[in-house]
């Protein structure tokens, strides 16, 4: 099968890149090639577009590009829209319209429940209508493609998983929280937290992969998935784990700063649908201890 992975310097590609690698033939679109050796064609919008022609040429196109995700990162507003909702659904209706046959796979995240403290797990439905409020531009430009594909009739397979927060040790740069705990305390490093009271669900990139496969090489019912088949974890409990693996304690360092999701006290995706329409998918397999010893490795 040819597979094409739109953003494939993401963090999610690199895992699908090693993933699908083996059995598929791959075509790859990013701002750099970072040494593979599959079909590579530059992607930095907006100057450098992927074509519907180029599309065409794959069954499988998964569409990981993504932008405002990392706050650190200064992109705009405007450009977090474009490549989080406009580009994907203007690629999405040009295949369409073109009657490209192949499957659709992109993302979103439990970010887009919004604030809340409701311990009652959120369903697609529910995620499709929510009223709650946006925590940012951010998750207010994730819930459009969502609700596009959760609304909208396609002739296109299109699956639409919306995922709980993901961990991977592929990932060791970034601002996310545990790559930034690992990272500043091996460096001996201040370490500023919110309080931690927050509870979310955590899974493993490769989790998401095996769900990924099962996705592009089997058959099963388009539409949109809220990917919820992951344990919940109260982030202090999270933080108290990395802190105890470097003999430290987290205490001192909670509640030092206010985090922009301090409102959203509880994001619990549901797993009924995906258990039910694709029950070879086993869920979240890697533990939380196990995705934490990833990174101090």
């Amino acid at each position: 099968m040819t597979i094409a992975i739109i953003g494939s310097n993401s963090l999610l590609a690199e895992y699908l890149i090693e993933g699908l690698a083996p059995q598929h033939e791959l075509i790859l679109f990013g701002r750099r090639s970072a040494g593979h050796q599959h079909a590579f064609h530059y992607f930095n919008y907006p100057d450098s577009l992927p074509s519907t022609e180029q599309l065409m040429q794959a069954e499988c196109i998964f569409y990981t590009a993504g932008a405002g995700v990392q706050s650190a990162k200064g992109e705009s507003n405007a450009m977090g829209y474009a490549i989080n909702a406009l580009l994907p659904l203007r690629l999405l209706t040009e295949l369409e319209d073109a009657g490209w046959p192949g499957k659709w796979i992109s993302f979103g995240t439990s970010f887009e429940i919004g604030a809340t403290d409701s311990p009652e797990p959120v369903t697609e439905e529910s995620l499709v209508h929510s009223t709650r409020p946006s925590a940012n531009n951010y998750t207010a430009s994730k819930r459009i493609l969502t609700r596009f594909i959760g609304e909208t009739p396609l002739k296109i397979k299109a699956y639409h998983l919306v995922l709980p927060a993901m961990l991977g040790a592929k990932d060791r740069e970034s601002s996310r929280l545990v790559p930034y705990l690992v990272r500043s305390l091996a460096n001996g490093e201040e370490v500023t937290l919110g309080s931690g009271q927050q509870e979310r669900q955590y899974i493993h990139a490769l989790d998401i992969v095996a769900l990924c496969r099962l996705l592009a090489e089997g058959d099963y019912t388009p539409g949109l998935y809220t990917v919820g088949r992951a344990p919940l974890v109260k982030v202090a409990d999270l933080i108290h784990t990395i802190f105890q693996a470097f003999g430290q304690d987290a205490s001192t360092c909670l509640g030092t700063s206010t985090r922009r999701d301090d409102d959203m006290k509880v994001l619990l995706l549901s797993g009924e649908k995906i258990s039910r329409e694709i029950p070879e998918w086993p869920g979240a397999t890697i533990t939380l201890q196990q995705a934490v010893a990833e990174y101090l490795a």
